[in-house]
C-alpha cells in the first residue's frame, strides 16, 4: 500500500490511501497551521488518494474570493503556483508553501519519508474569520501597471505565458521602463513591509506575480487595461505608470 508523508512543525504525519490529510488553521485539520494567522484559510488544502495517485487540492477562498496563495517547490527550488480549486498530482517529493499574513508555512511532502520541518507549534484559537489582503490598497494606476506586466498570465487563452519583461510592459503603457520599474519597486516595498515573502532579491518579480494573481488582480484588470489603452490612443500623453 502506498502512503504519503507530510511533515510540519517537527511532526511527520503518515497518511494512508483511505485517509484525507487536511491542512489549514482550523482545529479540525490534520496538519494545523497557526490559527492566529488570519491570512491562512481555515481549510487551505488537502492531500487525498484517488485512482492511482496522491493528489493535492487547493481549496477556494470564502464567499467566492480567491484563497490564500499555495505554492509547490521542487527539489531544484522551482516554484509553481497552484490556482484556487485546482488539483496537483504528487509524483515526487515536494514542499508546499502556504502564505499567511504573519509568515509562510512549509509542509514537506514525500512518498517515502520526509525530513521533519522546523516550525513553531500553533496556538489554540481559530474563531476569527480569514483576513484577505485588500486589493483596494492598490491605486487604479498600480493595478493597471500590474496588469500590463502580467498580461500574458491573466489571459486564459495563453497556455504557456512568456517570462515577464518590464520593457514590454512599459511599451504597452506608453511609459518609460524606468518609471514602471520604480512603480513596481514601490509596490513590492509596501508588500515586503506587510510581511509578504519574496519581495526582495533577483526573483522578486516572479514572487510578485505569484502573490497578486489571482488574489489582487484578475482578467477584469486585463480588460480594464485594454480599454484604457484604446482610450489612450486618442490621448497619447496619458500614461498610467509615469505618476
Amino acid at each position: 500500500m502506498t502512503q504519503l508523508y507530510v511533515a510540519y512543525a517537527g511532526v511527520t504525519h503518515k497518511i494512508e490511501q483511505d485517509d484525507t490529510c487536511v491542512f489549514g488553521r482550523s482545529r479540525r485539520c490534520t496538519v494545523r497551521l497557526d490559527p492566529a494567522d488570519l491570512g491562512v484559510a481555515r481549510i487551505a488544502g488537502a492531500f487525498m488518494f484517488k485512482g492511482a495517485h496522491w493528489l493535492l487540492r487547493h481549496y477556494d477562498g470564502q464567499a467566492g474570493s480567491p484563497g490564500p496563495p499555495l505554492s509547490l517547490v521542487d527539489h531544484r527550488g522551482n516554484r509553481n503556483l497552484l490556482q484556487d480549486g485546482r488539483v496537483h498530482v504528487i509524483e515526487r517529493d515536494v514542499t508546499v508553501l502556504v502564505q499567511g499574513e504573519v509568515r509562510d508555512y512549509m509542509l514537506n511532502v514525500s512518498l517515502t519519508a520526509p525530513i521533519d520541518s522546523a516550525s513553531a507549534p500553533p496556538p489554540d484559537d481559530d474563531e476569527q474569520p480569514t483576513r484577505w489582503p485588500d486589493p483596494q490598497q492598490l491605486s487604479v494606476d498600480d493595478r493597471l501597471a500590474l496588469a500590463a506586466v502580467f498580461a500574458e498570465h491573466l489571459d486564459e487563452r495563453i497556455a504557456n505565458p512568456a517570462r515577464v519583461q518590464v520593457a514590454v510592459a512599459a511599451a504597452r503603457l506608453n511609459c518609460s521602463e524606468r518609471a514602471l520599474a520604480r512603480r513596481l519597486e514601490r509596490i513590492m516595498e509596501r508588500l515586503d513591509q506587510t510581511g509578504v515573502g519574496g519581495m526582495t532579491g533577483p526573483t522578486r518579480l516572479d514572487a510578485l506575480g505569484q502573490y497578486v494573481i489571482p488574489r489582487v488582480i484578475g482578467p477584469d484588470d486585463l480588460h480594464r487595461l485594454k480599454s484604457r489603452l484604446r482610450a489612450a490612443a486618442y490621448h497619447p500623453d496619458s500614461s498610467p505608470a509615469d505618476s
